[in-house]
């Protein structure tokens, strides 16, 4: 494929990493969970108050057309005293909840940086594959001189083995420059959160390539 740099900002990646990282979400939803619990234990040391009311109809032969009956029921229920458990319970769930919170923040932090890094990786790669592709013109033009040469008897053996040796050498760094370009595009995508299941992603590269090399 061309070789291109993302035409996205640093800064929308990131909020799409925020939005999108199935990691991160899974962090905040422990520390929603965590903070629910408290409310859990909380509740658990207050007094509750239940309200039950039932209504019906009675038919007897003595009341042709039946009665209607209404029961109503108020329970109040209090929790007993068992050696400050409930307490206990209450003061680790602030702490779980806070531990939960801290790692959410973490992981936010760690993914902001991880875009960040691979964001400017990717610039990186993409430079070297244009130096690497201009690398690979000079030498193919010089092995063709030193080629044209040696045809017409004014070049040597040495110098034409020479070109072709910085012609091989080149070709396998762009080889390279590509294979790392190709890694570092699917880290960002990764890394923002855009890369699907079958190895694609929404990211948007520039209109400013580098044509695939001919085969």
């Amino acid at each position: 494929m061309p070789v291109a740099g993302v035409a996205d900002s640093v800064d929308r990646l990131i909020a799409s990493a925020l939005l999108g990282r199935p990691d991160l979400a899974a962090a905040r939803s422990q520390a929603l969970a965590a903070r629910a619990a408290i409310g859990e234990s909380r509740a658990s040391l207050l007094p509750s108050l239940n309200l039950s009311a039932t209504a019906g109809r009675t038919y007897a032969t003595t009341i042709p057309n039946g009665a209607n009956s209404y029961n109503l029921s108020l329970d109040l229920s209090i929790p007993l005293f068992n050696g400050f458990s409930r307490q206990y319970d209450l003061r680790a769930a602030e702490y779980q909840a806070d531990a939960a919170a801290a790692q959410s923040e973490t992981v936010r932090q760690q993914v902001v940086y991880q875009v960040f890094s691979s964001y400017y990786t990717l610039q990186t790669s993409t430079r070297r594959v244009r130096t690497a592709e201009d690398l690979l013109a000079s030498a193919r033009q010089s092995s063709e001189v030193a080629l044209a040469r040696y045809k017409a008897g004014v070049g040597t053996v040495l110098d034409l083995l020479a070109a072709q040796s910085a012609l091989a050498s080149a070709r396998a760094q762009q080889v390279g420059a590509r294979l790392t370009w190709s890694v570092s595009l699917a880290q960002l995508a990764h890394d923002a959160g855009v890369l699907d299941p079958k190895g694609g992603s929404s990211l948007h590269l520039t209109t400013d390539t580098v044509p695939a090399p001919a085969r």
